[in-house]
């Protein structure tokens, strides 16, 4: 019984943030309708757990996605899971903080490598013959637009968050305020 709770609130969680990325954020305007609310919510994930299991919740994530785009199937899956394995791999690695400015890090290297191994894949399709060109020079100002809104936003709930809910591994390290 616990097991199908923790299964349906997984499944809930999901779907909320499916909706969030698909229709929330196009009620938007323009500016802000960019924000990729699932990478925020990935990095900040990362950012708060650190653990391998993001990889299969972002591979969750991205199946939903792929049922609603139009581009052929398995890119986004392929792209976005690849790009938070790679993420995951240089903050394991290489970013060893948890702060604000390294939340903003995480988005910038998810969204970047995300969207770069998207679009090397719609090129290879293209080229193999296997799908029509997607891409065009127009979507450049949006995909500026996207890594910047949300490098901000993932920085500012992460802000928010360390102050409302200190990390405890932090607390724990840090020792007592006085020592007597």
């Amino acid at each position: 019984m616990k097991t199908t709770a923790k299964f349906l609130l997984l499944l809930l969680v999901f779907l909320v943030i499916f909706w969030l990325q698909t229709a929330v954020s196009f009620l938007l305007p323009f500016p802000f309708s960019t924000i990729n609310i699932i990478t925020v919510l990935l990095a900040i994930l990362l950012l708060r757990r650190h653990h391998w299991s993001i990889v299969w919740l972002a591979f969750a994530l991205f199946f939903f996605i792929e049922l609603y785009t139009s581009s052929p199937f398995g890119v986004i899956i392929f792209s976005g899971t690849i790009g938070v394995l790679l993420t995951f791999w240089v903050y394991s690695r290489i970013f060893s903080n948890h702060s604000w400015y390294i939340a903003a890090a995480i988005t910038a290297t998810m969204l970047i490598s995300y969207r770069l191994i998207y679009m090397v894949a719609i090129i290879l399709l293209y080229w193999l013959n296997l799908a029509p060109w997607l891409l065009n020079i127009n979507i450049l100002p949006a995909l500026i637009w996207e890594l910047f809104l949300s490098v901000v936003a993932s920085a500012l709930i992460s802000l928010m968050l360390s102050l409302l809910w200190p990390d405890k591994n932090k607390l724990k390290a840090a020792g007592p305020l006085f020592k007597v």
